[in-house]
Formats: structure tokens, sequence, C-alpha cells
């Protein structure tokens, strides 16, 4: 696996740690079309969309800090002693030299996507939780993840931790 991964470029290597994310989205997706297809053949009730929903925000949510991490990794240099630095993750990286600006360009993007995106979302659904919660009941089965361990009157909590 290593000599494969010697042969791409940074970029790429780079790319593919940040889509595992998206990856599970992907397979949760996936598993529910499954379940639509093959549980009523077995006279099971396929997944409801609100909790397919809810399970893959949960697994963001406890992995969140890691995939926010991995989104900055370009970000992170180390000094060598001749007053260059390298990418932490990717030595072989100088910088603001190279390739090092196209992984900027992803990390931003990444960073903006994952972490500014996935956290906006859990804010937003902590700002409309109140009146939703009345108006659409499903609303509160999509964003189980972020009230159930919380009594009903510190619903905001979710976001918070």
């Amino acid at each position: 696996l290593e000599c494969v991964a010697e042969e791409m470029s940074v970029a790429v290597r780079y790319l593919l740690r940040v889509v595992v994310p998206v990856l599970t989205v992907v397979m949760y997706i996936t598993l529910f079309a499954a379940s639509k297809v093959l549980l009523p053949r077995l006279k099971k009730s396929p997944w409801e969309w609100a909790r397919t929903v809810n399970s893959a925000a949960q697994v963001w949510q406890a992995l969140y800090i890691s995939i926010v991490l991995v989104a900055f990794l370009p970000f992170q240099c180390y000094l060598h002693p001749n007053g260059k630095s390298s990418v932490t993750a990717l030595p072989e990286v100088i910088c603001g030299e190279g390739e090092h600006g196209a992984l900027v360009a992803l990390g931003v993007l990444f960073t903006v996507v994952y972490g500014v995106g996935f956290f906006g979302v859990c804010l937003w659904a902590n700002l409309v939780a109140p009146r939703m919660s009345l108006q659409k009941p499903v609303f509160t089965m999509y964003f189980r993840f972020l009230f159930f361990r919380f009594r009903s009157d510190t619903w905001y909590w979710g976001s918070v931790l």
C-alpha cells in the first residue's frame, strides 16, 4: 500500500484522507436504500430516513474533532533548522512552496464544508428547535443526536458540547 501511496501526488493523498467522512454518509445512504429493498422481503420494516440521518449525524458529531483536524492538516507546519518548515503530516511538503498552495486551498474548502458546515447546521437546528418541534415533530428525530442527552428546557447544549 505504501508503494501505491508514494506514486500519488500529495494532494491526492490528502484528498483520500478527507473524503472518508463523506464515505460514511454514502454508507448510510446505501444501507438505507438496501433496507428499502431487502427488509420488506424479509417482512421487516425498512429504515426510516429521519433515523438514518440522525445516525449518520451522531457519528459525525462523535468524530467531529478528528474530522476537522484532518481538514486542518495543511495548516500544521513544523520548523526545520534551516528556517524552512514542512507540513507535519506530509514532511516532504515545504510550507509556502510547491504543492502546499493546493493543499491549503483544499484545507480551506474542507474546513468550511466539514467544520463550519456541520457546526452551522447544528446551530441552526438548535435555534429553530422550539418552533420546528411543534410544527414538524419529525424534526426532533432528524436532530435527536443534539437533543436526547438534555432536558427539554436545556436543548441548546447539544451545540455547546
